[in-house]
């Protein structure tokens, strides 16, 4: 997998900087050979602040992984190895990679090892349906019933993710089917929501009571009829629960309407708590702002104007700073991992999509040549450090490097970057993909690379046939539906004219959207992300889930504006 593009950055001198830069292009004859040079893999990121071995992995670099510890000489005894050792489970649980789950455990890894929030490899594990992790777990007598700090259990993310394999296998091992988070809500709860009647039928089969209620009174019934499930709130109140026909919902309009303010005062309280330009709330929050400002919806106008301004200004300031960087980078010996530029190359390759005036970007023909020379031999971009599922899919990365370079590649790369490009399609087109941001990854990959017809037509069909019953989309297979993946894929569909507002599936997805709908105007997105940072309150709604929330009701609000604009002309 090593760098086979135009010259890409020098190695470091010595065999543990050598290691580093071949990590960072994937190029695993090299971390072999640094490996042989007496390279040590428990040496220190300096993007990660972990082992090299953890940087692998949370990157999903599985094989590269594998060539490391299969040195011999990872450490999970030191301090910095018990450390790791914790966070190497949890992503493995996270990522469905069992054999480095039965690793790790068997190199002495604390099956119950709690991260920052005290969440658990089997919750994680269960939070991403990962069934045989989650056998593998129980079989080395995990703790089923192990809460986290907001009293969420294995069982109940097992039950959020849809994974039924899953939900029986902690269910046999005693897991307790009417234990509430600190919400009020209990496993059955969970599966009411997702219309899941097969969980729900399982949960009652083990004596699950459906007439507990959580902190707000709803019940499981209520949040099946509110989100339509006819069939799950028959199963628990009878044949006189509603009909789908019969439950209210709001317009299009009105739900708009209802979630714009949430997302312009969750954009203002994260800049006022943290100053960070988060891909989950500053990104997301000014495109949904400016897609709205554009097609004319009821916004705070002068907060409108303060927060476009500020986020005009910030990319102003910045730009020199990131210029420069990107220079010392082009310049240095040093290579490090590729998730910083990759996240300068996302804001950069997405904000022209809904379109940002008076700005210029020309000094981010750097930052294209940095991206331009951390594209793998096979034609991929990596992903960063693992943040489920904003950032977690190498097809959807490569997008966007596509789209950065096409916008701000300097004209006399020109040559280079279609060769890069082109090598970068072949990939896309090549590569399976599991996950919903996998396939809109591709579409818009070949969408921005200014493919074959045929082939974009191609990838639209492949997203559209992930599109369940209900109108929804799950974030990978076998998963619930939510409005995160929904809103991505709606507004994918639309952004590529591959989707009319007026087609069935349009319309399929948009009253998924408008069942579930929150009172305050949010979406309740459940979370499935590692939680390697400690919990910071926003001001969202959702407690633990409030990040991918926030998202969800971004890309949720935008599929609804684009839909109700109509075709794109």
């Amino acid at each position: 997998m090593s760098f086979a593009q135009a010259p890409g950055p020098a190695t470091h001198a010595g065999a543990e900087n050598a290691l580093l830069s071949a990590l960072t292009l994937g190029d695993l004859p090299a971390i072999e050979k640094a490996l042989l040079d007496g390279a040590d893999p428990n040496t220190t990121t300096p993007l990660f602040k972990g082992p090299v071995w953890l940087s692998s992995l949370l990157m999903g670099q599985k094989a590269i992984f594998n060539a490391m510890t299969g040195s011999g000489r990872v450490s999970l005894g030191s301090a910095a190895g018990r450390r790791a050792g914790p966070e190497a489970l949890a992503i493995a649980a996270a990522r469905d990679y069992p054999d480095i789950v039965q690793f790790l455990l068997s190199h002495g890894v604390d099956v119950d090892a709690r991260l920052s929030v005290g969440a658990t490899p089997l919750l994680i594990a269960a939070a991403n349906g990962n069934a045989e992790i989650v056998r593998i777990l129980i079989a080395r007598h995990a703790d089923v019933n192990a809460a986290d700090q907001f009293g969420d259990t294995p069982l109940m993310a097992a039950v959020r993710s849809g994974s039924l394999p899953a939900v029986s296998s902690l269910l046999k091992a005693g897991a307790g089917v009417n234990t509430a988070d600190k919400e009020g809500r209990t496993a059955v709860w969970w599966a009411a929501r997702s219309g899941r009647k097969d969980v729900v039928k399982q949960l009652i089969g083990n004596a699950a009571d459906i007439h507990l209620v959580d902190k707000s009174g709803s019940s499981p019934f209520g949040q099946a009829s509110k989100a339509g499930y006819v069939s799950v709130a028959r199963l628990l109140r009878g044949e006189q629960a509603a009909s789908s026909s019969e439950l209210p919902s709001r317009t299009v309009a009105e739900a708009i309407e209802a979630s714009l303010p949430g997302i312009q005062s969750g954009v203002e309280l994260w800049w006022q708590r943290t100053g960070c330009g988060s891909c989950h709330h500053t990104v997301l929050g000014t495109q949904a702002i400016l897609l709205a400002k554009r097609y004319g919806k009821k916004l705070d106008d002068a907060l409108t104007e303060k927060q476009l301004a500020r986020f005009r200004q910030d990319l102003i300031r910045n730009e020199k700073k990131y210029a420069a960087a990107a220079a010392d980078r082009l310049a240095s010996t040093t290579v490090d991992q590729p998730s910083e530029d990759l996240a300068f190359g996302i804001a950069g390759a997405t904000l022209p999509v809904v379109g940002l005036s008076g700005l210029s970007f020309d000094s981010f023909d750097n930052l294209a040549l940095v991206l331009a020379n951390l594209q793998f031999a096979d034609g991929r971009w990596i992903h960063g450090m693992a943040r489920f599922p904003i950032e977690s899919s190498d097809l959807l990365t490569t997008a966007y490097a596509i789209r950065t370079l096409r916008a701000y590649a300097p004209v006399n790369q020109k040559p280079r970057v279609d060769q890069q490009i082109a090598l970068a399609v072949e990939w896309l087109r090549r590569e399976p993909g599991s996950t919903t941001n996998d396939l809109i990854g591709r579409l818009y990959g070949l969408v921005w690379a200014g493919w074959d017809e045929s082939f974009i037509q191609e990838a639209a069909r492949q997203l559209l046939r992930e599109q369940r019953n209900d109108g929804s989309w799950a974030q990978k297979p076998g998963m619930n539906g939510d409005a995160y993946a929904t809103g991505t894929a709606l507004f994918a569909l639309y952004q590529t004219r591959q989707l009319s507002p007026t087609a069935g599936p349009y319309r399929r997805g948009v009253k998924y959207l408008l069942r579930t709908q929150e009172e305050d105007g949010s979406w309740l997105t459940p979370t499935r992300a590692i939680p390697l940072n400690g919990y910071l309150e926003s001001g969202s709604p959702h407690g633990k889930h409030q990040f991918i929330s926030f998202a969800g009701t971004c890309w949720a609000t935008m599929a609804l504006i684009a839909g109700s604009a109509g075709p794109l002309p």
